[in-house]
């Protein structure tokens, strides 16, 4: 007799009428999904603040500004989806077979709102700010019949701060790249906080327990901030002086981001411009905007190809779930293995009173779905052809960086 069928036949008659009672009840929570979860998507499908500008007239009298402006609206928001899910080279490598998909945009779009609609005084263009949606099974089963790479996990929230040269001053230039870094980022769908800057700030937020990964700092910014991922960003502008008298000055510029994490040395990433301007002040806001789209891109590429998935790495995986009667608990243990990045589908193929048989078809890093669970507070046991999954103490484990009560100071 295999596993599955033992761990079925654990019903005594004693708990039999429970059993049928929890049982009609979890088909129930299994096949239908909660209502807030059908109108709420996993974020990385959702493309929100996209501008459209319709020129009027249009060329073609019988198509409608607002329907132009909706059909532009889902083109430009499914070049961000792109941009967040695919890394640039695979980018570049399906290039023919991501830019036939524009065609099929209407039958990826599963939602999409109208934000304003602002016409011009003199008729002569609307202006538009949608929200796109995307449907999720749509998207996966295109990339994943083509073979791409992609992640499906969202980018991390950002501390974004300058990063000091002495104990009075900031360089200018640091300001300028730093919002550069913040639009660029928020272009891709990056949440980039700044700092309040107040006493408290200028206590805590020191540069080398930054770079050094000090737990506890990191603790602290999660508790005030609600990240745990902290950026610093610098920059110069070196002016070389012409040699005519007659040309304009050439000017060289350097920008980094370093940034670390809990526990973790900080890393380094380099962005370099060079180019001819009429002064110094129009070279810091060029060369901001150059750089912060370098350190960007690189940023995006790491993090796709570290979290990419990909149809040829899906495997089934089997869970057998100990939920110990908390339905409640369980059911969003359920919802959240349906929304995993990776997880391309999700069966039940057994319970009873005191647990579930789950399956998985995982197209990911197996360590990458445990921490997942983990952090979900559930236990994870790795044994034989399956995971033994049981309800911790704890809703986070301990050295997770947004557990716990940070203090003040230390």
């Amino acid at each position: 007799m295999d596993r599955k069928r033992m761990f079925l036949m654990k019903l005594t008659p004693q708990t039999g009428l429970v059993a049928l009672v929890f049982t009609l009840t979890l088909l129930v929570t299994l096949t239908a999904r909660p209502l807030q979860a059908q109108q709420q998507d996993s974020s990385i499908y959702q493309v929100e603040s996209v501008r459209v500008r319709v020129t009027l007239p249009l060329p073609k009298q019988q198509s409608s500004p607002r329907a132009v402006g909706l059909w532009r609206g889902k083109s430009i928001a499914l070049d961000r989806l792109f941009s967040r899910m695919i890394g640039l080279s695979e980018r570049q490598e399906q290039h023919d077979f991501l830019r036939g998909l524009y065609k099929d945009v209407d039958k990826l779009t599963k939602r999409i709102t109208v934000n304003s609609e602002k016409w011009q005084p003199d008729g002569s263009a609307v202006d538009l700010i949608l929200s796109v949606t995307f449907s999720r099974e749509q998207v996966r089963s295109r990339l994943d019949g083509q073979g791409v790479n992609y992640s499906e996990v969202p980018f991390p929230p950002i501390l974004l701060i300058t990063m000091q040269r002495d104990s009075d001053k900031v360089s200018a230039f640091d300001h300028a790249l730093m919002e550069a870094v913040q639009f660029h980022g928020e272009q891709i769908g990056m949440q980039i906080f700044t700092p309040l800057e107040d006493t408290v700030d200028m206590v805590n937020l020191k540069p080398d327990k930054i770079i050094a990964g000090d737990p506890w700092l990191y603790r602290w910014v999660a508790q005030r901030y609600g990240v745990n991922q902290v950026w610093m960003v610098n920059g110069q502008v070196y002016r070389n002086p012409p040699v005519d008298l007659f040309d304009a000055p050439f000017f060289q510029s350097q920008g980094q981001i370093i940034h670390g994490g809990n526990g973790l040395a900080a890393q380094q990433r380099l962005g370099q411009a060079t180019s001819y301007a009429a002064d110094q002040a129009d070279a810091e806001r060029c060369h901001a905007d150059q750089i912060a789209k370098q350190l960007i891109v690189q940023f995006q590429e790491a993090w796709i190809n570290q979290h990419a998935s990909r149809s040829s790495m899906r495997h089934r995986l089997v869970l057998e779930v100990e939920h110990r009667m908390d339905l409640k608990r369980y059911a969003q243990l359920a919802q959240q293995l349906r929304e995993q990045a990776g997880v391309a589908a999700l069966r039940v193929s057994g319970l009873n009173n005191r647990g579930v048989v789950l399956e998985l078809d995982y197209q990911g890093e197996d360590s990458a779905l445990q921490r997942a669970i983990v952090k979900a507070g559930w236990q994870v046991q790795l044994a034989e052809g399956y995971w033994a999954l049981s309800p911790l103490s704890f809703p986070a484990p301990f050295n997770d960086p947004f557990a716990g009560r940070v203090g003040g100071g230390r």
